[in-house]
């Protein structure tokens, strides 16, 4: 695989993290799509970065760079720890997720916290909820572009679940193509999160399946 052969907008970061010497692989679902199709997965709204806690302080000039392409962001925090940067660009069918994991109180994973709505989607006010709830939280995120979920008034739409990955994915990280890294091990990383990862499931739901995501608050693993 060559990263010529790679979608452009995955060309560019992947381009930009190496340049400023960032240690990351690409996860989810772009990683699944790389690895599994050659290609990033049609339906995916996203490009999925993740990096270790000790590289966050470069991405200050990520950002700074980013925005001169024309890039938002907006920074996500779990009790003052951020966890996420999200970039999008008017232009670009998908937005760019950058997630930050810190090692859990007993050093055998790394963790992220990951935000979902307090409804699920099974919940009969699920689809109102959300839409009353993107509503009001869209006019509060116009005003600032970093927030910390926990405070007023995220906290009454919002639950954070935990991503929970074994130290041995994350530890280090391996070169595929070009400036494109992915987890150790990447083959039984996808086992490890999605199961038969090498056969499509139309039916697979992030929130139920993802074998890498607790139910449990990340306070639970020592992420505050």
């Amino acid at each position: 695989m060559k990263i010529e052969d790679l979608d452009p907008q995955l060309d560019m970061i992947c381009s930009l993290l190496s340049e400023l010497e960032i240690e990351y692989c690409i996860d989810s679902g772009t990683l699944l799509g790389l690895i599994r199709e050659g290609a990033l997965l049609v339906h995916d709204g996203d490009i999925d970065i993740s990096l270790r806690e000790n590289q966050q302080n470069k991405l200050a000039e990520l950002k700074g760079r980013l925005k001169d392409k024309g890039y938002k962001c907006r920074i996500l925090s779990f009790y003052g720890q951020k966890f996420k940067f999200k970039f999008w660009h008017a232009a670009e069918e998908r937005a760019i997720d950058i997630n930050i994991f810190r090692e859990s109180q007993d050093n055998k994973n790394f963790i992220c916290p990951q935000p979902f709505p307090i409804i699920k989607n099974e919940h009969f006010l699920f689809f109102y909820g959300r839409k009353i709830i993107r509503v009001v939280f869209g006019i509060i995120k116009n005003i600032s572009s970093e927030f910390d979920l926990n405070d007023f008034p995220w906290r009454i739409g919002t639950c954070h679940l935990t991503w929970v990955i074994p130290k041995d994915y994350f530890s280090s990280f391996e070169h595929l193509s070009g400036q494109i890294y992915v987890p150790k091990k990447h083959e039984e990383y996808l086992e490890f999160r999605y199961g038969d990862w090498e056969k499509p499931n139309k039916n697979w739901n992030f929130r139920t399946d993802d074998k890498g995501l607790s139910q449990n608050s990340p306070g639970i693993f020592g992420c505050i």
